[in-house]
């Protein structure tokens, strides 16, 4: 997948303002693949380091994650560890979500869970219209033990927002060669993506499947992050910074 990003906004609304159509997009997504198969970028090999250096190994683990997809980290962990596994995601996400995986809770919204072990954030929070907001909303409703977030993409010192361009084509040959499950979850774009006469079970040589979003992303404030949750009774026990694509920085955080 291609990224670019563009302007740099101080607020949410300063962003909406100029940028008036934000779209999302269905993307192509394999969550057994990814954990079975040898296709795991280093990012997604090191992030699972990360939660599984943080789960009980004697005792159940009650995580709630935000933004968690169709359960990606969950297939890694459920036959290693006891996991009660809660996701607060996007509606498309936790209805494919439940067909796959009927083990984990699903939510559209931030549930309200209490004493949750852990409340995990993998490369999702930047995309928050309110980070603020969302991690007062788990805190005040699940007062978890821990906070990890993964690959959360930092400023130095102040919250910024910008424009996210990111989209992702597939030719035919590739779209033949998807799982039930992958053309399950793409599906509900291909109208509007393909003429209406193209056979979508053996489509012609030519036809490409593009996906494309406009977004918001956040670069949240590396300062203000940890001073926000110092005020809400949270001590940092691990910060790395990682290089790639998009710098980015994984924390940890407990209470005091």
């Amino acid at each position: 997948m291609k990224s670019r990003w563009a302007g740099k906004f101080r607020t949410y609304h300063d962003l909406v303002e100029a940028t008036p159509v934000l779209t999302g997009y269905i993307e192509v997504e394999n969550p057994k693949g990814m954990i079975m198969g040898s296709a795991m970028t280093q990012h997604e090999k090191n992030a699972f380091a990360l939660l599984e250096s943080n789960l009980n190994k004697e005792s159940s683990n009650k995580v709630l994650e935000y933004g968690g997809s169709t359960g990606v980290c969950w297939i890694g962990f459920n036959e290693k560890y006891d996991l009660d596994y809660h996701i607060s995601e996007t509606p498309y996400c936790c209805e494919y979500g439940r067909k796959l995986f009927p083990e984990i809770s699903f939510y559209d919204h931030v549930p309200e869970l209490d004493n949750v072990d852990i409340f995990y954030v993998r490369s999702s929070l930047q995309y928050a219209q309110d980070w603020k907001g969302v991690l007062t909303q788990v805190i005040d409703n699940n007062h978890p033990s821990k906070i990890i977030l993964d690959g959360t993409n930092i400023s130095p010192k102040e919250t910024y927002y910008t424009v996210q361009y990111a989209g992702v084509t597939i030719d035919s040959a590739q779209y033949v060669k998807l799982s039930s499950e992958d053309r399950v979850r793409i599906s509900p774009s291909l109208e509007t993506l393909i003429p209406q006469s193209a056979n979508l079970q053996s489509p012609p040589d030519d036809v490409r499947f593009s996906f494309h979003k406009v977004m918001s992303y956040c670069v949240i404030g590396g300062e203000e992050l940890t001073s926000f949750l110092d005020g809400r009774g949270y001590k940092q026990i691990y910060q790395k910074s990682n290089n790639g694509i998009v710098p980015s920085t994984d924390y940890v955080y407990e209470t005091i």
